[in-house]
């Protein structure tokens, strides 16, 4: 399996689109936007391409597009900015989330110069708490009843990674 992660360019931003607007991911993900080609397109236009806190990260794997990972919030006074990857459902259970959250903190440390990197997760998602903490994220905290998903209340816990904790 070879991943490799390239940050998003306009070639990619369909493939963007039709994920995160895809139920099953959807389900995961804090808002609730259907996106359409022009909001993609113009998100793309005046705020993705000239913010330099958020990163994007297509994952590929030879030819086949598998997912996505982000940086943002990067704050490089307090070395700290925020985590979040998707893999696409076809694609679950094949170790491709390990790897791309690993390629994302690696690039935060190394590349960026990070001295934390932290992410927010519904707590129902177990399936990514365990890829998290496969990487070596640690639980913080739960902000409960932080986001209204679907007419309800979600918690939300945050995990995070500190540069020591990976020596």
């Amino acid at each position: 399996m070879g991943l490799n992660l390239v940050l998003l360019k306009k070639q990619y931003l369909e493939f963007l689109r039709k994920t995160r607007n895809d139920p099953r991911i959807a389900e995961h993900l804090f808002i609730d936007v259907h996106i359409t080609k022009e909001a993609q397109q113009k998100w793309y236009a005046q705020c993705y391409s000239k913010d330099e806190t958020y990163l994007i990260f297509i994952a590929i794997d030879g030819s086949l597009l598998v997912g996505y990972g982000q940086i943002t919030h990067i704050d490089s006074i307090n070395r700290s900015c925020e985590l979040g990857f998707c893999i696409v459902p076809e694609f679950h259970g094949n170790g491709y989330g390990k790897i791309l959250v690993d390629h994302l903190v690696e690039y935060a440390f190394e590349e960026l110069e990070m001295h934390r990197v932290y992410l927010e997760v519904f707590a129902i998602n177990v399936r990514a708490q365990d890829i998290y903490e496969k990487c070596r994220f640690k639980r913080e905290g739960v902000l409960r009843d932080k986001i209204l998903k679907n007419d309800r209340f979600r918690d939300v816990l945050i995990m995070s990674i500190i540069k020591r904790d990976e020596q």
